[in-house]
């Protein structure tokens, strides 16, 4: 039997044998089917809130919980073939809140190799590592997950491997010193030897390990051996050591003895490595490193050796020699060589004023620390949390962090050398651990009232619930929380939770210089996409780069990394907790003031946006001031706007605003110190504070409820219509007041209240012409978490996550200064594509759509590109259902097997958004080099274009392909480009790769090949693109080609907010396309006379354009998109036009349908509904009562044949749902505007259409929301009433 670990929380807290008794009455099968875990721990000894149950299970019953990083999600039946009774019974106990999977976390040591070193992670096609200012993907230096796959799962024809990043937690170091090179040697050896490893680093967490194959016995003898000896601290026992040589034989089994006991080893343990003078790759590198991680101390004129001391026998590195003298005066200065991180900090100046943390409790959770370790003070507790027994340090990672804190050692020197430690070791040694065992100790660290928390650890994942509600629980219990925002950089997009929480302290890395360090990740926050804004993180940047810190058992050593930014700011805030007196410093303190104090007090690094550097380098003398000072208040993050400033306000300094634009959405941070729980008092307001200020409409989402200390506070900006030919700066001031509930303890009784006045100073100019305007779709983009959604580029084997945000502010941020370069103006549209006015832009453009299309979209778009010129860019990416299967890997995390939800793109709903212009993208992966128009770039991993209409442009080539169809004569399509409406109709142009567009994993950039393609498209420049050459005398279809499938075993709705939503314009979409009343203080004359709601975005026959003609049928029709039936996207009829379609299956026919089969008009889809209506207001016209009489019966005939239609329709839909859960559809009556999906699967069963409609005739089937978790754009994303609302900040509510 297999046992698989759940969690289980309850609503209350109650000592564990407490919640045994009462789940046992109430869950049979105890012992049988369940058993629950007794956890012996320190935190036992209290009430707890969560138990742990083991469920037991048939090994033979394989679950695929295609990505269940949201545990409700995991929910689903089909993620339930385990056990689905008991869980069932555990979902409806009333005592138990949820179930969620213990999750384990394997972080491997997470550093960033530098110089030649670095050349042993190249990537498979032998790039170049990461610079610090390089465009590569560092993430290849990160720890990573094995692939647990049988045989051929994980690779593809091209070796499509999987190597999963570290999900929720890695530790956050790159190592600089003696673990550096010794344990990477060591490693590297274990390979040459066969494959031993030590835990630290095995052979899949290196990308290139797979090729380096075991050399033969006759080959390792006759390799010649050169010995390293590196000699430890202990001078006094070590300096007279004499080197020696070893075998092959004595090496290996030193090896392997290694690996048996490495906790043993000490720092005067010999490392002995083999040299190769085989002129592999690998191994050259690693003599160059180990060249320069040799240098010679100034004190006494002995060698250090990857950090250890000791002096040169004779021939020591004899194969090294060569060019040594030249490599030591380029070794990179340590912090030890010039001064302390405390010195750099001005700590001194503090501790000349008695401060150095007495009183304060820190809790460092790591790898624990040894009870008598020399530098740390005041070791008070230290707890294991692990299954290893052991309180002690094995890995150095905890002891280093503590000394930064804490250390009374004179040459490294921590912030607050009198503070109370606590460890709380909740990794092993070979850096293991579960969620449980982090809810047991946070649990534990709210019993003993620790003061600071430091966590110098991270994961893209966000929505593991139970630990993040648990951190929003340490933080509304008034812990300092300070976490580091990971080591993804120089890459946009990457932050790490917890430290991209509002309620914790974010710190992002610099170097000595104040530089932002290569290796530190870059915002904005993505838990607000697809639908909002990101937050801005970090909040706060320290020294990360060869920063002094004790080691494991005694003595100095360097280190880099995030992690050790985290423990700089924990301990600085320790220092400054210290300099508060005692009777009154936790009052005064608190998550939103000390916060507060640190970016307030933050010096702004020169050059960086404050998606780079949040509010700037921390500066200690100015937050103590400030602490000095303080009052409780609250505050936004950031303090003020100034569009004009040009580095620090990018992305929204890049371009100017103007009237008639997408609102500019800022999504600010509130912080109030006043109280755990706040709210706002009364409206927020703006005043103009100039001229320009007056042309200027703002508004307002926030959070109803500030909790814990923060919350959230978008605005949406737009530059009203009297504004259209102003040009210059406009000013504001925005202003709110908020309160919290009154101090009790102090005697308080009347309500906390502060101010917020917030400076908001913007560039106006007149609007610009159309040819300029260009518009990103946003809303049609799905990112990890909470699906598999995988990488673009197949090659990038150790990140197998799309994760980055695919936005233009995050890893499309060189493409947006590229496009604003050109002279193009580009807004972004993050609401349907029924929410914009195409008169108004040159193009839109679509890149590497994930999600759904709404049909009203396609019918709209049609519409657009057809009647008012609009051209379409869409930038697709690979998909193809072999690919994804091979992809499929165990996950050590949840302990089950991942399946992508969709392809790079969902190319088949981008086939569908196509099909009204005959284009289609096909399942074949092309790779190779390719040149259009003078310009030569990578196709990386892309989908052909398999189908072209006659009189189109095709552009073709010979390329590879891992995947999918062969290439007909002349080579697979990459470049389509088609006029659709004749002459004044716009044009939609394919390329099915958006790698050169993506800054994360870019090999080049197709930049000048996008901006040729807008001025052939915009301007009918004659550049190479679409030429005559290239035009298609009749249709294309490459030989072979069938219609990517969507997955047929996977519910997409869970992934999908167009199968979870009604088709909606939201209040990031312009203010005549929202339901009324619009925008608030939008002028109502404006309004009536913008207005653009048509037949595309409103069920309201009263928002709809008549069109010129319509003819009428009912007959037998096919859906023709979502062709799967299983996506939940349901079938238009009759090309586009509105009616009744069949969900399930698009193979269905639909008798009795009314359907519109011919339209000739710029409102291209309405319904027999809406004609009725019509003809009732005709027929009492003077001047037509006889057409309006005609009408009015054909109408009514029609109506009654689109009941009898949908009541079939309703049928064949029950008949689809009960074959499968995850076949979605709609139906909807006579509905105005083609079909809005009037009734949606959900899980279990298909649920009928209900809403404000009820009778075709008033507007046909409204939607019904299935999903409580995400609406219009307020969407929990898991926490206590922890929502990501209205333009979307993550916020706790």
């Amino acid at each position: 039997m297999e046992r698989t670990q759940y969690i289980l929380r309850f609503n209350s807290y109650l000592h564990a044998a407490e919640h045994h008794q009462q789940l046992a009455t109430a869950l049979p099968g105890e012992g049988l089917t369940w058993n629950w875990i007794e956890r012996k721990n320190k935190a036992s000894e209290y009430p707890t809130d969560f138990g742990l149950i083991n469920l037991l299970a048939n090994p033979m019953h394989e679950v695929d919980h295609s990505c269940c990083v949201e545990q409700s999600l995991c929910n689903r039946p089909e993620a339930k073939t385990q056990h689905p009774r008991i869980l069932d019974l555990l979902n409806n106990v009333p005592f138990v809140r949820d179930v969620h999977m213990d999750q384990m976390f394997r972080g491997k040591l997470n550093w960033v190799p530098e110089g030649e070193l670095a050349g042993l992670f190249a990537d498979n096609l032998g790039n170049n590592p990461l610079e610090d200012t390089g465009s590569q993907d560092p993430s290849r230096f990160t720890g990573s997950f094995s692939e647990d796959a049988d045989g051929d799962e994980g690779s593809s024809a091209e070796g499509h491997t999987i190597t999963k990043r570290s999900g929720r937690i890695s530790t956050r170091f790159m190592m600089e010193g003696e673990d550096e090179v010794n344990n990477v040697l060591l490693h590297q050896a274990m390979l040459l030897e066969g494959g031993a490893t030590i835990g630290l680093y095995t052979a899949d967490s290196m990308e290139d390990s797979s090729d380096l194959e075991p050399m033969a016995e006759k080959e390792q003898h006759d390799r010649q051996l050169t010995t390293w000896q590196a000699v430890g601290m202990a001078e006094k026992e070590q300096r007279n050591r004499q080197l020696t040589s070893l075998n092959p034989e004595t090496l290996t089994e030193r090896v392997v003895t290694a690996d048996k006991d490495i906790s043993s080893w000490s720092e005067d343990d010999i490392l002995e490595l083999p040299i190769s003078s085989t002129g592999d790759r690998r191994l050259k590198h690693l003599q160059m490193q180990r060249r320069r991680m040799v240098r010679l101390d100034d004190d006494d004129g002995q060698m250090t050796v990857g950090g250890l001391r000791g002096r040169l026998g004779p021939g020591l590195l004899d194969p090294l020699a060569e060019g040594m003298e030249d490599a030591l005066p380029r070794r990179r200065r340590t912090l030890q060589s010039k001064s302390t991180v405390t010195s750099l900090m001005g700590a001194e100046k503090l501790w000349n004023q008695g401060f150095s943390g007495k009183g304060v409790k820190v809790g460092v959770f790591d790898t624990g620390i040894h009870e008598k370790h020399p530098h740390i003070r005041n070791i008070k507790g230290r707890s294991d949390w692990t299954h290893q027994g052991s309180l002690n340090d094995g890995l150095g990672h905890g002891s280093f962090v503590a000394g930064v804190i804490g250390s009374q050692d004179r040459a490294c020197p921590g912030f607050a050398p009198d503070v109370d430690l606590y460890t709380f070791k909740v990794f092993t040694d070979d850096q293991v651990s579960f969620t449980s065992w982090f809810l047991d100790a946070f649990n534990y660290a709210l019993a003993l009232k620790v003061h600071v928390i430091n966590l110098s650890i991270g994961g893209p994942d966000y929505m593991d619930q139970p630990f993040v509600d648990k951190i929003l629980e340490i933080t509304s219990n008034g812990i300092l929380m300070v976490s580091a925002i990971g080591n993804d950089g120089p890459l946009w997009g990457t932050l790490n939770n917890p430290a991209d929480q509002n309620d914790v302290i974010g710190v992002g890395g610099i170097d000595e210089g104040s530089n932002i360090a290569g290796f530190s990740s870059r915002g904005m926050t993505t838990w607000e996409l697809q639908t909002g804004t990101g937050r801005i993180k970090p909040d706060i940047m320290a020294f990360s780069k060869d920063v002094m810190g004790s080691r494991m058992n005694s003595g100095c050593r360097t280190l880099s990394g995030t992690s050790v930014a985290s423990p700089v700011v924990a301990g600085a805030v320790c220092l400054l907790a210290s300099t508060l007196p005692e009777e009154k410093r936790w009052s005064v303190l608190n998550p939103a003031s000390m916060k507060q104090a640190l970016i307030e007090g933050a010096d702004k690094l020169p050059g960086l946006s404050m998606f780079e550097q949040g509010s700037g380098k921390l500066n200690l003398h100015k937050s103590m001031d400030i602490l000095q000072a303080y009052n409780p208040k609250a505050s936004i993050i950031p303090a003020f706007l100034d569009f004009t400033e040009s580095s620090y306000m990018w992305p929204y300094s890049k371009q100017p605003m103007y009237a008639g634009a997408m609102p500019v959405v800022v999504n600010g941070t509130v912080l109030n110190a006043l109280g755990v729980t706040g709210r706002l008092e009364g409206m927020p307001t703006y005043k103009a504070t100039d001229s320009g200020g007056e042309h200027i409409h703002m508004y307002f989402e926030y959070s109803k409820v500030f909790w814990p200390w923060s919350g959230y506070f978008s605005l949406y900006i737009r530059v009203l219509p009297s504004g259209a030919n102003y040009a210059g700066t406009a000013s504001l001031e925005v202003s709110f007041t908020v309160v919290s509930p009154p101090d009790a303890a102090s005697g308080e009784t009347d309500l906390r209240r502060s101010t917020v006045k917030m400076p908001v100073k913007l560039n106006v100019i007149p609007t610009p012409p159309r040819q300029q305007r260009l518009l990103w779709d946003q809303f049609h983009t799905i990112k990890y978490p909470p699906g598999y959604i995988p990488r673009d580029n197949l090659d990038i084997k150790h990140d197998v996550l799309d994760w980055h945000g695919d936005h233009l502010y995050t890893n499309f941020h060189n493409l947006y200064d590229s496009i604003r370069g050109a002279g193009y103006f580009i807004e972004i549209l993050s609401s349907p594509l029924t929410c914009f006015d195409a008169e108004q832009y040159a193009a839109v453009i679509i890149v590497d759509p994930e999600e759904e299309f709404y049909p009203q979209e396609v019918s709209k778009l049609s519409h657009d590109v057809a009647q008012l010129g609009v051209n379409v860019i869409v930038f697709g990416e690979w998909y193809n259902l072999d690919t994804m299967s091979q992809m499929k890997f165990f996950d050590d995390n949840t302990r089950s097997w991942w399946t992508p939800v969709t392809g790079g793109s969902n190319v088949p709903a981008l086939n569908d958004l196509l099909a009204p212009y005959d284009m289609a993208f096909g399942e074949a992966i092309m790779h190779g080099a390719f040149s259009v128009a003078g310009t030569s770039f990578q196709v990386q991993h892309g989908a052909d274009v398999a189908r072209m209409p006659a009189g189109s442009y095709l552009h073709r080539a010979t390329l590879s392909s891992s995947a999918g169809g062969k290439a007909g004569p002349g080579g697979y399509g990459v470049v389509g480009v088609v006029q659709h409406g004749g002459e004044s109709g716009g044009h939609v142009a394919l390329y099915g790769d958006n790698n050169c567009l993506d800054s994360s994993h870019q090999n080049s950039n197709c930049f000048p090949f996008l901006q040729k393609l807008l001025e052939r498209l915009i301007k009918g420049a004659s550049n190479g693109i679409a030429d005559q050459p290239s035009k298609l005398s009749e249709a294309f279809q490459r030989p072979g080609f069938t219609l990517p499938k969507r997955r047929d075993d996977l519910n997409f709705t869970a992934f999908s907010y167009v199968l979870r939503n009604p088709l909606k314009c939201a209040v990031n979409s312009p203010c005549e396309f929202q339901e009324e009343p619009g925008c608030p203080g939008w002028p109502k004359s404006v309004n009536s006379s913008l207005k653009k709601r048509d037949t595309f975005s409103s069920a309201d026959p009263a928002h709809r354009t008549s069109p010129i003609s319509v003819t009428i049928s009912t007959q037998p029709t096919t859906a023709a998109s979502g062709t799967s039936g299983t996506s939940g996207t349901s079938g238009l009829s009759g090309g586009n036009a509105g009616g009744s379609s069949a969900a399930g299956s698009s193979d269905k026919q639909v008798p009795g349908a009314a359907v519109v089969t011919s339209v000739r008009t710029p409102a291209s889809a309405t319904t027999t509904a809406y004609w009725s209506w019509k003809a009732l207001q005709l027929s009492v016209g003077p001047l037509m009562p006889v057409m309006g009489l005609i009408l009015c019966v054909v109408g009514l005939v029609s109506l009654a044949a689109a009941f009898v239609g949908n009541t079939r329709n309703k049928q064949q839909q029950r008949r689809a749902s009960a074959g499968s859960s995850s076949q979605q559809g709609a139906v909807s009556g006579a509905a105005a505007g083609g079909l809005y999906p009037g009734a949606a699967a959900s899980e279990q069963q298909q649920v009928p259409a209900s809403g404000r409609n009820t009778a075709a005739a008033a507007g046909g089937s409204a939607v019904t929301q299935l999903s409580s978790r995400s609406s219009a754009l307020t969407g929990t994303r898991g926490g206590i009433g922890a929502t990501a609302t209205g333009g979307g900040s993550a916020n706790q509510v």
